[in-house]
């Protein structure tokens, strides 16, 4: 979305794509105001009642655990096979010191022992890796409800100065905001969030990646 247009203090928005290249069907033009007072007023009472948010964890943590528990039946199937790579690496190895294994072929025979194994310890390093539980902060959804009222009451002050701090803060806990095309009841509006802005342990990781766009998707209508 990108600005359109202005008349006096109201700015209406439409999205860029579907004005340049017609390639996105949404042409409507939107009043970023509406836009705004919609979202932050749903974000704020969403967040001033978490329970919603405690329910998301709850849940993601039954569903990880019964994943760990599958994987803990592949532990030993995984042993011997980081065994057996070994084994095969090892065997390759002292061939090649002998001069057995040679040349190009030896080489390339050598290196894919070696990946082989390197897989196979890395499978097993996987499974092993215990993640911690993702914990909820307490504190953090009255914070960003705090932050969002600071920040709509600077954008409807005389001065349409935003509070940089109340900016800043609810970036951190807004990832994008998604405009669909007018509706008979309204203009869809969905908010995409990141769930690591709720949690203490900002270093939490599923599957080696930080959870960064999880949950937090209060949609809207009505604009």
């Amino acid at each position: 979305m990108a600005i359109h247009d202005r008349k006096g203090s109201a700015i209406r928005i439409a999205c860029s794509t579907s004005r340049e290249s017609g390639s996105c069907g949404n042409s409507g033009k939107f009043r970023l105001d509406q836009i705004e007072d919609e979202i932050f007023s749903a974000l704020h009472d969403h967040l001033l009642h978490p329970a919603y948010i405690e329910e998301y964890i709850s849940t993601y943590e039954q569903e990880r655990k019964s994943l760990a528990d599958t994987g803990k039946a592949d532990h030993g199937k995984l042993q011997r096979a980081v065994a057996e790579a070994r084994n095969l690496f090892d065997r390759r190895l002292k061939l090649y010191e002998r001069g057995v294994l040679d040349g190009d072929d030896g080489e390339a025979k050598l290196l894919e022992a070696k990946k082989g194994l390197r897989a196979a310890e890395a499978e097993l390093a996987a499974l092993d890796e215990a993640d911690e539980a993702m914990v909820f902060d307490p504190v953090a959804p009255a914070r960003y409800a705090s932050a969002l009222r600071d920040l709509m009451t600077s954008l409807t002050s005389a001065d349409g100065k935003p509070d940089n701090n109340a900016r800043d803060a609810v970036r951190s806990l807004v990832s994008e905001i998604i405009v669909f095309p007018l509706k008979d009841d309204g203009v869809p509006v969905e908010v995409r969030g990141r769930l690591s802005a709720l949690i203490s342990n900002r270093g939490f990781k599923v599957g080696g990646a930080m959870v960064a766009e999880e949950g937090l998707e209060p949609p809207t209508r009505g604009l």
